[in-house]
């Protein structure tokens, strides 16, 4: 599949203009051993993100008041620390829920911990998330450098 990288510099924007997305992930930076080489956004906030880099306003499709953040994990050290930070909300098939910074954020743990590839265990072992995809969908995410933030990947459309 051909896909096109793009890398975008959003760094003379105001931070504001990409709240709460900037407000989620520095937390979770100051918070964890995370960095944003462990980020990709997902989901809603993805689609709102590509929009803005084509100069448009994003407002009017935005349905959900939650994040989506897939994280590239070696181990669960990085799920343990959002889990004694933040409040867990919910843990399901799909994501692990918490509570930063006043918003629900849905993270996909996938990485080194998958077992087998594309199969996540949450932590508690009572649920298992698929993840299948998200590795081919990292290596080929856009990169888009943030205010506050620096570089975090977004995934591409096509994935």
């Amino acid at each position: 599949m051909f896909t096109f990288r793009r890398s975008l510099n959003f760094s003379g924007y105001a931070a504001a203009y990409f709240e709460p997305l900037g407000s989620v992930v520095g937390s979770v930076l100051q918070q964890t051993d995370l960095t944003t080489d462990d980020f990709m956004v997902v989901g809603a906030e993805a689609r709102n993100l590509h929009h803005r880099s084509f100069g448009k306003d994003p407002a009017e499709l935005s349905t959900t008041s939650d994040i989506d953040v897939a994280l590239t994990l070696q181990s669960w050290t990085g799920i343990e620390k959002l889990n004694t930070t933040y409040k867990l909300l919910d843990s399901s098939k799909s994501a692990i829920r918490f509570r930063v910074e006043n918003v629900p954020v849905d993270v996909i743990p996938f990485g080194e911990l998958e077992d087998p590839i594309g199969v996540v265990q949450t932590p508690r072992g009572d649920q298992q998330i698929n993840v299948l995809g998200y590795r081919t969908a990292f290596k080929a995410a856009d990169c888009f450098v943030l205010p506050k933030l620096g570089t975090v990947r977004v995934v591409d459309p096509a994935f």
